[in-house]
């Protein structure tokens, strides 16, 4: 797309995109477009001649500009804290390569480095996957083999330490630093589990951890041996391993397996090339994906000795994207597997790596590819064959089919919007399961992982009809399809009338399983969604967006969800059931956004849309722009500190089985009031202690002043830890970033008599 980066386009687009990231304002005047923010200023001259010198010049002038607003702290880059990079070149080039896709960008020394890590699949550490949950560093797996796995870490189990470093509030970027280091280094780490007693501590050996990219396990079901393979991401490796795998089961081209399971949900994608032999091994002939980029490839199956004839299923979902995404394209369109899931991600382009000094790295989008059909997935995703959408179990109505489902929504094309029918003519089948897991689980049979329940039961289903061979002929997952109509239906009797229940009694939400299929330009003319004036500039770390869907028409339309995101995030959206909306009925509600950018004038354009059974019908851009500003002036702290003068022996500590009080003092040391304080205590100490409330609001603390309050806490029968450990978080209106703190009372784990003195120490 050479047009895309003329000189005189790219730079409009880059300042286009300053002024809406960081609320600059721009005045064009002829030739001249000037810029300004808060007195400080910059013009530049974009003549009707305007050539790559030009360019080049009055980027400079502008990165200048830039570093005089990142100077006199008006802006600030979002750049990586272990990494961090704050200047006018890095903000602009950032810019400037974001506006030609979302893809490329500049990548500084700590992100580059993580990038080649999960390419190269070896990296020093410990071994964990871990993320942020309820504020603390959580495992969500750990790896086979590593000093994590062998010292017993499990999924969920809270990391509460580091060496001396809390998790508690802390950025997982840093986190995830602090437990990579050298080879034969020593990290002690301090971990909480359900249900125990106290946080126990371990001493573990970081090692060069070699990430198997593939996981895999070989499953019997009644007289079929169906052999599951999980990729996690495509490395230099997978092929070879696959490979490998397959040679062990399938021998002298004669099939000892039912079925193949190939499991790539939530798999980011990786090596293109590695996608290419992964889907080679599948295929003996016909094309696997096409790239059309200043020239086009095509590449094309060849013969091989493994040939794997039999019931093949690929498992996707959101979060499957790329590589992933043409493996399972090309399995596809080649009549070879039945995709099962959800409609993936939808990343159809192709980056490459440009070194620079420093450590850096330019990564730029030089492709875009097709599968065998010629089909773009871009901001479209895999169709499957067998649509199985989970209904996760929430308190809220907000997210339970799942996140990220319409990250891609804010830039989809008017093609793109009008493929709800053509998606339902395609679609085979289509069921809803109730789900408590958020996350796939990283034990092969788990109870909740129905998706992997039902495609085992349809392979098993489909072998037994052949007694575990697989005649000629047969060898087309339409005809496996065909044979499994009445297993997909009884599956789906069940899990649909499971699903209506729930949303029914849980969240009052009528929902249907029977897919409405409707014209784009009728739904464009019955409903709409808007979302109420508010504040323009909010003094908060959460803004509350009020929002109001309506039905226009004469005519009941069932199964309608809306959803939310905005722009510039890879993780913020937000979408709600709406279920039914009757004629010219309309439903109301709020959602919340919450500012992850430090520093003030941080604009926010919220774009919408419209979905009918999952699907996009309508799309909004820019329903909504408002900016984040942050009262420097208000500064709150939190002490905790034991009472428990009417109970005990041992003033000041608390002691096994004692009924206390724990003092919150909450301080407003600035030179405003806070308002809307909210300040919730998280226990890190495990079960030796019990509180009874964890979260106090306050409606207004005044400047200067200190607020106390009270709240009841218990000491178990036995006290393990002589200082007990409690994490603080804290949010009011005019605070951007929550503030957190770690906090410690001491604890007496002796024996009491009752000749004991009170005031003993210990």
């Amino acid at each position: 797309e050479e047009e895309r980066v003329e000189s005189k386009p790219l730079m409009e687009e880059t300042i286009k995109s300053l002024s809406t990231i960081y609320s600059i304002n721009v005045s064009e005047k002829g030739q001249s477009i000037h810029l300004e923010k808060e007195n400080i200023t910059c013009t530049l001259q974009l003549h009707q001649n305007y050539s790559q010198h030009d360019l080049i010049d009055q980027s400079v002038k502008l990165i200048y500009f830039l570093d005089k607003l990142v100077a006199a702290k008006k802006i600030t880059a979002a750049g990586n804290a272990n990494d961090p990079i704050n200047n006018g070149f890095y903000i602009f080039f950032n810019t400037l390569l974001s506006t030609l896709d979302e893809h490329s960008s500049l990548l500084d020394s700590f992100t580059y480095d993580e990038l080649k890590q999960g390419t190269d699949g070896e990296f020093g550490g410990l071994g964990i996957v871990v993320g942020m949950r309820d504020n603390l560093l959580t495992v969500i797996k750990p790896i086979p083999n590593s000093p994590a796995a062998k010292a017993g870490l499990k999924k969920g189990d809270k990391i509460v330490s580091i060496n001396t470093t809390t998790t508690y509030g802390a950025r997982l970027d840093e986190l995830v630093e602090f437990m990579r280091g050298s080879p034969g280094s020593i990290v002690e780490i301090s971990i909480l589990s359900e249900g125990d007693r106290s946080p126990r501590v371990l001493k573990l050996e970081r090692q060069i951890i070699k990430v198997n990219s593939l996981t895999y396990k070989l499953i019997k079901e009644g007289s079929s041996r169906i052999l599951y393979a999980a990729i996690e991401t495509f490395s230099s490796s997978t092929s070879s391993e696959l490979s490998a795998l397959l040679k062990k089961h399938i021998k002298d081209d004669k099939t000892l397996i039912s079925g193949i399971i190939l499991d790539l949900r939530s798999n980011p994608g990786g090596l293109l090339d590695e996608a290419v032999k992964v889907s080679d091994l599948f295929l003996s002939s016909g094309p696997i994906v096409s790239t059309i980029g200043r020239n086009r490839e095509i590449e094309i199956a060849t013969k091989d000795k493994i040939e794997a004839h039999c019931p093949m299923v690929v498992m996707l979902n959101v979060d499957s994207a790329s590589a992933s995404e043409i493996v399972a394209g090309a399995l596809r369109d080649n009549n070879r597997a039945i995709i099962i899931g959800q409609p993936s991600f939808g990343k159809g382009s192709v980056q490459t790596i440009f070194e620079l000094p420093g450590g850096q790295a330019i990564k730029l989008t030089i492709a875009k590819y097709f599968t065998p059909s010629g089909s773009s997935i871009h901001k479209i995703g895999i169709e499957p064959d067998i649509w199985l959408q989970p209904v996760f179990k929430s308190k809220s109505n907000e997210n339970i089919f799942g996140y990220s489902r319409y990250l891609g929504a804010k830039s989809i094309s008017d093609n793109t919007l009008k493929t709800g029918s053509k998606h339902q003519s395609k679609m085979f089948y289509k069921g809803y399961f109730v789900s408590t897991d958020l996350e796939r689980s990283a034990e092969f049979t788990s109870d909740d992982d129905t998706e992997f329940k039902f495609s085992l039961g349809l392979i098993n289903h489909v072998a037994s009809f052949y007694n575990g061979s697989n005649p000629e002929g047969t060898d087309r997952a339409s005809h496996w399809l065909a044979l499994s109509s009445s297993y997909i239906q009884d599956f789906f009797n069940k899990t649909n009338l499971e699903t209506v229940t729930h949303l029914k009694d849980q969240h009052s939400i009528n929902w249907h399983t029977k897919p409405m299929i409707t014209e784009q330009t009728h739904v464009k003319s019955a409903l709409s969604l808007s979302i109420k004036d508010t504040d323009s500039v909010l003094a908060s770390n959460t803004a509350i967006i009020p929002w109001k869907v309506s039905n226009k028409s004469n005519e009941k339309f069932e199964n309608i969800s809306i959803f939310f995101s905005t722009e510039g995030s890879s993780e913020i959206t937000s979408e709600f059931l709406i279920g039914s909306l009757a004629p010219f009925e309309m439903k109301e509600g709020n959602f919340s956004i919450e500012n992850t950018h430090a520093g003030e004038g941080t604009t926010v354009h919220i774009s919408g849309g419209i979905a009918i059974d999952n699907i996009p019908y309508l799309q909004y851009r820019n329903m909504k722009s408002f900016s984040f500003s942050s009262t420097e002036n208000t500064a709150l702290d939190a002490i905790l500190s034991l009472d428990d003068q009417s109970s005990g022996l041992i003033r000041g500590s608390l002691e096994p089985n004692e009924n206390a009080y724990l003092e919150v003092s909450i301080q407003n040391s600035g030179e405003n009031d806070a308002s809307n304080v909210s300040i919730a205590i998280t226990n890190l100490s495990g079960l030796q202690i019990n509180l009874q409330d964890t979260n106090l609001n306050f409606e207004r603390i005044e400047k200067g002043k200190t607020i106390k309050q009270r709240i009841p806490i218990t000491a178990s029968t036995n006290l393990f830890s002589s200082h007990l450990k409690l994490g603080t978080k804290i949010i009011a209106k005019g605070i951007v970033q929550p503030i957190f703190n770690e906090h410690s009372i001491e604890a007496f784990s002796g024996v009491i008599t009752s000749q004991s003195p009170k005031g003993i120490g210990h």
